[in-house]
């Protein structure tokens, strides 16, 4: 359905006019009504799903909109998806090695062009993690720190602890709450850390 949207979002004010005009709003209500179904439960990868869903809605006129039963689900979902994202600290390099919301402190940090695509996320530039490296913040109880990198089966330390990343090159760990110190211990690149 949602290519059958783009295909008509495409088509010149002359092609659209030949269009069954109910049809379409049928399937953009149905569409939506899935989309929002397929949310499922909240997390920080949620955010694609429900913009879209915002963004599908806020197209739709106002008796369309009445064809949404689901849409305080959408709304619940986006209320937790903002409480979720205001918990979760990403830090990518696309601009450089200072975090604008001073979460992470990086110390001798170098930057490398590489790519890798990581849950629907492109990323083009990677912290190189040298010898020099230190990634420094403070986790409160219960975090989980994901580091997305090159470095598969390669390992990193963690306030001195070794971990090792899995064959996709991306590590989950467990935090206790207090300061983090991440360092080398393989070389590797890292797009992005991320503290939830």
């Amino acid at each position: 359905m949602k290519a059958l949207l783009e295909s008509y979002d495409g088509l010149s004010l002359d092609a659209k006019q030949y269009v069954n005009s109910t049809k379409i709003s049928e399937v953009k209500t149905t569409y939506l009504v899935k989309l929002i179904d397929s949310i499922g439960m909240v997390t920080s990868s949620s955010g694609k799903t429900i913009n879209e869903a915002l963004n599908l809605y806020d197209t739709l006129t106002t008796s369309e909109k009445a064809l949404i039963t689901n849409y305080q689900i959408l709304q619940d979902a986006k209320t937790s998806y903002d409480e979720i994202a205001l918990q979760a600290h990403k830090m990518t390099f696309e601009n450089g090695t200072t975090d604008p919301t001073g979460f992470f402190t990086i110390t001798n940090g170098n930057l490398k062009t590489t790519t890798k695509e990581y849950n629907g996320v492109k990323y083009t530039k990677a912290l190189k993690i040298e010898s020099k490296t230190i990634v420094n913040f403070t986790a409160t109880a219960g975090s989980k720190l994901t580091i997305i990198s090159d470095g598969a089966s390669k390992q990193i330390k963690i306030n001195g602890k070794r971990y090792t990343f899995d064959a996709n090159g991306i590590l989950t760990v467990e935090l206790s709450a207090g300061e983090i110190t991440i360092s080398k211990d393989d070389s590797m690149n890292v797009f992005a850390f991320i503290v939830e």
